[in-house]
């Protein structure tokens, strides 16, 4: 949504943003008002209890959407609104809005609720809590004047609340194609930094979230730990992180090593970091969820090891269009096969990746995916 801001302001329009003050890992205020590029940002105060646990995570969201709430209807009067999925269920200020000022909203969809939170078990299917927010979800899609959603597989869920395909929009997440590109070994400083040096960096970078799978990456790195050329980066945070930390120090694996997000702007040097990239999605999520860290992947000219079911988006994509290669849930075996080709022939690893970046500027950079947006918006 940065990119998207930023790039509208560039294109003349007046650009408000509505956000937090608490920084995504906690800690940390930002402050209450500033300009940025011609966007003028307002943020509200959220408690920043991290995203160690789920009644944290609920708390901050909560603390979120009062206050965003609040801050929308004193603002000025919006020719369009744009509410995102994230916090869960915070596009329900959409209609309030339009209840009230008579504002339209577009829903951006990242991940679709409340199904995710059936898939993840966090709650149970046919409870009554759940037949709320469907009932409330489905409701939103309805006043909604358009739905974004980032693939056929999201697109196909949210068909089954009753919405007809021509309000939905795919928009296809995306990387910047000029801050992100393939970048040698040798001439990347943060691979240095981190002492990693000539060994084959399988990485993992994002969230750690209940739609993940790490179990089997993890059963790889302890089957491949007799080789001291292989090494296995985790990037990120989320309610899994402790699993990882824990598998790691319980079975002292110097080959893993697990640390928080880099800062936006070393995104040029910490994608390129991994010679392979990880990429997991739990069965069940398909069209729930997308893994768009893929795009950043192949922005870097890095292979992607998928590890879902087959027929979701980025499985698809990289089936059908190339840049990595798909495992089996559950395939350790087959994960630290692959892992040991790639790191014994690196040229074969590299001609993925390679493709991977071709594939990339065809179809999924910055510059596509926000004239599509601002098509939609000015539409």
């Amino acid at each position: 949504m940065t990119d998207l801001a930023f790039h509208l302001a560039r294109e003349g329009h007046e650009v408000e943003v509505i956000a937090s003050r608490a920084v995504y890992e906690g800690g940390r205020k930002l402050p209450k008002r500033e300009t940025a590029n011609g966007v003028l940002i307002r943020r509200v105060w959220a408690p920043s209890l991290g995203k160690g646990s789920v009644l944290a995570r609920v708390a901050d969201y909560l603390c979120y959407i009062f206050g965003s709430f609040f801050a929308a209807m004193l603002a000025r009067r919006a020719d369009r609104l744009v509410v995102l999925t994230n916090p869960p269920m915070y596009p329900l200020v959409g209609p309030l809005l339009t209840l009230f000022r008579r504002e339209p909203y577009i829903y951006v969809l990242m991940d679709l609720f409340p199904d995710a939170f059936v898939r993840a078990g966090l709650l149970k299917p046919k409870s009554l809590i759940i037949r709320i927010l469907a009932r409330l979800t489905k409701a939103t899609f309805r006043r909604a004047r358009k739905i974004i959603s980032l693939g056929t597989c999201m697109s196909s869920a949210v068909r089954n609340y009753g919405v007809p395909a021509d309000k939905i929009e795919i928009v296809r997440n995306w990387a910047n194609e000029d801050a992100i590109r393939p970048l040698a070994p040798g001439d990347n400083p943060l691979r240095r930094e981190l002492g990693l040096g000539e060994k084959f960096v399988v990485m993992y970078s994002g969230n750690m979230g209940f739609s993940h799978r790490f179990e089997d990456i993890l059963q790889a790195a302890l089957d491949l730990r007799g080789r001291d050329d292989i090494h296995f980066l985790f990037v990120g945070a989320g309610v899994r992180r402790r699993e990882v930390e824990a598998f790691r120090d319980a079975r002292k694996l110097d080959s893993i090593t697990v640390m928080g997000y880099f800062p936006r702007e070393k995104l040029t040097y910490s994608l390129p970091l991994g010679d392979a990239h990880f990429v997991s999605l739990r069965e069940g999520f398909e069209g729930l969820v997308v893994p768009s860290k893929t795009y950043g992947i192949m922005a870097a000219g890095r292979p992607t090891i998928y590890q879902g079911n087959g027929s979701g988006e980025i499985a698809r994509m990289l089936r059908d269009e190339g840049g990595g290669v798909l495992v089996a849930e559950g395939d350790a075996d087959g994960l630290a096969a692959l892992i040991a080709r790639w790191a014994d022939h690196r040229d074969e690893a590299r001609e993925v990746g390679r493709k991977a970046r071709e594939v990339f500027e065809q179809r999924y950079t910055e510059r596509i995916s926000l004239r599509r947006y601002q098509q939609i918006l000015e539409s």
